[in-house]
């Protein structure tokens, strides 16, 4: 029997399956943080190679796919691999980890994930294609995402510090949070991960800020059109979709999203068929299968 292995790494933890050549699950894993953007390229790699050792003397592995975020750069994924230790008798190939999360959602069939995590990016599989849509980070895009949901949050607290702006829902956040002085909202935004508190804008939003409720409008508007750019070069009849990270489980803001998307009639939203981490492992399966 070969055993094949799969994993999805991002900036807070990494997630591993084991599977057989039947595709059937043999072992889960789990450990910290493998972004090399975020921890740095040594200290991933040292991580990937602690655990992939662990997990092949278990398993003698036929083949590795690691879906690793930063890693849709070629150069980053190369540079990471460089790193990663020498001596496995199995190959080891590094991809995006929003590659192996689509491979994942559609089974390495077509459609398009839709990512609204901390940034915001649609990658769709045309068929004869990949084409990746947002996703430029937090600086210049990544709007729809948590981030630039709780920026635009934050930057309406501050008209209301300044009396530029009134809102009572929000201004009640802001008094939750202790950040209704000029000097506690600059500490705050720039000692927090801010896009921890998107969820809370939104349900703000709900609860009936004008002010949220415009910044949730812009931002879902960004994320439709998106999605509506994907759908132009999509040649199919129906395209499906798969709505995935962290803001997809709030359904008040993907229900708004979905409002503003044009020929909505041309879509198919489902449920990923799988986790990111076992379609890197499929992945694995896929390439590696006759190799050994």
């Amino acid at each position: 029997m070969k055993y094949f292995l799969g994993a999805d790494g991002g900036g807070t933890k990494t997630r591993a399956v084991c599977i057989d050549e039947k595709k059937r699950i043999r072992a889960r894993f789990e450990t910290g943080a493998s972004n090399p953007y975020s921890v740095g390229f040594s200290k991933s790699a040292e991580l990937l190679s602690e655990f992939i050792d662990e997990i092949n003397e278990k398993y003698k592995l036929s083949g590795a796919v690691l879906g690793i975020a930063g890693c849709s750069n070629l150069n980053a994924a190369l540079k990471l691999k460089k790193r990663i230790k020498t001596g496995f008798d199995f190959q080891i190939e590094i991809k995006g980890d929003i590659e192996t999360a689509h491979y994942g959602a559609f089974a390495g069939k077509e459609g398009a994930l839709v990512i609204i995590g901390t940034g915001s990016v649609v990658f769709l599989n045309t068929g004869g294609e990949f084409i990746k849509t947002g996703g430029f980070g937090k600086v210049i895009g990544d709007e729809g995402g948590a981030f630039s949901i709780a920026r635009k949050g934050f930057n309406a607290v501050s008209k209301i510090i300044d009396g530029r702006l009134k809102d009572d829902a929000l201004y009640e956040l802001a008094e939750e949070l202790d950040v209704l002085q000029r000097d506690k909202l600059i500490e705050f935004v720039n000692g927090e991960n801010i896009a921890r508190y998107a969820g809370r804008f939104i349900e703000r939003a709900r609860k009936g800020s004008k002010l949220c409720m415009r910044i949730l409008n812009e931002e879902a508007s960004e994320v439709a059109t998106l999605i509506n750019v994907a759908l132009k070069k999509y040649p199919g009849c129906k395209l499906p979709v798969v709505f995935t990270g962290g803001l997809s489980n709030d359904s008040f803001y993907t229900q708004l999203i979905k409002s503003k998307i044009k020929k909505a009639d041309r879509l198919l939203f489902m449920k990923p068929r799988h986790t990111p981490e076992y379609g890197a492992a499929l992945l694995a399966l896929k390439l590696f299968k006759e190799t050994q």
